[in-house]
């Protein structure tokens, strides 16, 4: 029960395939990334009072807990707020 090279290579024109798709998923996510993070960063700057409060909410939220919390969430909480998401998976 050893690592397959064969294998391997019979698979890798499948995952070529979709390389380019998982490219542009990781380049959509940087991008929005980006923008909310300099959005977030001038709110906090600029102190505007309601959107600093919401924002270190926000930034309090997702650095206390862990990714794997947040996945879970995602998830399956998802759907409960969103009933149309349901029948999506990844």
């Amino acid at each position: 029960m050893g690592f397959d090279f064969n294998y391997m290579l019979e698979l890798m024109p499948i995952l070529l395939k979709y390389l380019g798709t998982t490219m542009e998923m990781a380049t959509w996510g940087l991008v929005f990334s980006l923008i909310l993070s300099v959005v977030l960063a001038n709110i906090r700057v600029f102190r505007i009072p309601v959107l600093d409060q919401l924002s270190q909410l926000y930034i309090s939220f997702f650095r206390g807990t862990p990714l794997l919390v947040q996945l879970f969430l995602l998830y399956y909480g998802l759907p409960q707020v969103f009933p149309i998401m349901v029948g999506v998976d990844a």
